[in-house]
């Protein structure tokens, strides 16, 4: 494994990881050693299955499954951070969590989303609480496993008539409804065997006004089929400011 530099923490930024971990009960000493690496200061994760308290951070955020494994989300904040639980937010029958945190000077709300696949009806509640957050807060990211495939998230993406990607037309109406910016660079998120698609995908609103955001997928082992996601938003000057793209139509 080739050595990884440590990054320093800065009050001018805000770090986040994001991920569906597919299990903390097999995952958690490879996401600390991620976090720790990378100085990760807010962790988006889907499919923790369990609440699990996690070396240097507050306990975390969480929304469960009440009666079988598998599914649940949640928000990891570093004990050095300022966090406040949104449980107005929460809706029934979706498995999402939110948050509103601040590092520094950058004050964001965060939420964490897991949609199974071909959960449509998940979507639609989705739409109903996204909206009324970007309407009461001018700053959002979320960060989320839709098992969902757009242009706007894949650059690679053939039409096909498939579930995922009927998904990914309603979530796509859906971040533009609520005025919300993609943050991914169009590149795949999840492998297995020969398949590959981006099936997570980061999404904020006013995030860009205000600050530099830099989004990149990393090849950290994590013991998932999906790729850890490392963003930051903050005053980076030397990083350029992301440009969101409709890969569909881009030559």
């Amino acid at each position: 494994m080739r050595q990884i530099e440590p990054v320093q923490y800065t009050e001018k930024e805000m770090r986040f990881l994001q991920a569906n971990i597919r299990s903390l009960n097999t995952s958690r000493h490879l996401l600390e050693l991620t976090t720790s690496t990378r100085r990760s200061e807010v962790l988006l994760l889907q499919k923790v299955w369990r609440d699990v308290n996690l070396k240097d951070f507050l306990p975390p955020i969480t929304k469960l499954r009440d009666s079988r494994e598998g599914g649940g989300v949640a928000i990891y904040v570093h004990k050095t951070a300022k966090v406040v639980p949104l449980l107005h937010y929460d809706i029934k029958d979706l498995e999402a969590v939110w948050a509103e945190i601040m590092i520094g000077n950058v004050r964001l709300v965060v939420g964490s989303v897991y949609i199974p696949p071909g959960q449509l009806q998940q979507l639609h509640l989705l739409r109903g609480v996204l909206q009324r957050i970007c309407t009461e807060n001018s700053d959002v990211v979320i960060g989320m496993d839709a098992n969902a495939r757009n242009h706007l998230w894949e650059a690679d993406m053939v039409s096909e008539n498939s579930t995922n990607q009927r998904m990914g037309e309603v979530l796509a109406d859906i971040l533009m409804d609520c005025s919300m910016e993609v943050l991914n660079d169009g590149n795949a998120t999840y492998h297995k065997g020969q398949y590959k698609a981006a099936l997570d995908v980061t999404a904020a609103k006013g995030v860009l006004r205000d600050h530099v955001c830099h989004w990149r997928i990393l090849d950290d082992d994590i013991r998932s089929d999906h790729s850890a996601i490392e963003y930051t938003v903050g005053e980076q000057a030397e990083v350029q400011r992301q440009e969101v793209r409709d890969w569909k139509n881009t030559d």
